[in-house]
């Protein structure tokens, strides 16, 4: 993985509500690696011939629910419950934090990015979806998000997330 984006630093520094977002939103990227690490151990885990053949074994209400109780037990003993449960919690901070940058006026091209930051933070689907798979207005939306942070020279901090989650953006952009 490489060092932090230096954009970041750009970002933080343009007021102390932009060093909040992106304070809370680099804990949301660390956590956010953690939590999908651990559902691709479970997918592994899943994928056992074992497991596999319970699945298709469901015949009946009483044995998918009994299956799907083991999957719930395999969660809980990954750790991948209390890992949501904070990436939940860091949500739940980060919140009120694009509420109060979706309210100010922008004054100035770095009170734009950060409203588009915010923006891309409540619509990361943008950045975690093919654009194929968008609606147009999604596509035009995303577009406008990632030209506008460029022209800043501020990262994207949605699009560094995809790309940490999917291992490249999906994105075709070349901002």
């Amino acid at each position: 993985m490489a060092g932090p984006d230096p954009k970041i630093d750009t970002l933080r520094s343009l007021s102390p509500l932009a060093e909040r977002f992106a304070a809370v939103y680099a804990e949301l990227a660390a956590i956010d690696s953690m939590v999908e690490d651990a559902f691709e151990r479970l997918k592994r885990k899943i994928a056992c011939k074992a497991c596999s053949s319970a699945h298709r074994s469901c015949r009946s209400e009483s044995e998918c629910l009994a299956y799907l109780e083991y999957i719930g037990g395999l969660e809980e003993q990954m750790g991948i419950n209390e890992l949501s449960a904070k990436r939940d919690q860091i949500y739940s901070r980060l919140d009120p934090i694009v509420t109060e940058i979706a309210r100010i006026h922008a004054r100035d091209l770095g009170d734009l990015a950060l409203k588009a930051n915010a923006l891309a933070s409540a619509q990361s689907h943008f950045w975690e979806s093919a654009p194929e798979d968008l609606e147009y207005i999604d596509i035009l939306c995303r577009d406008l998000i990632e030209n506008i942070c460029a022209l800043a020279g501020v990262a994207l901090a949605a699009k560094e997330l995809a790309r940490r989650r999917h291992g490249s953006p999906q994105t075709d952009c070349k901002a």
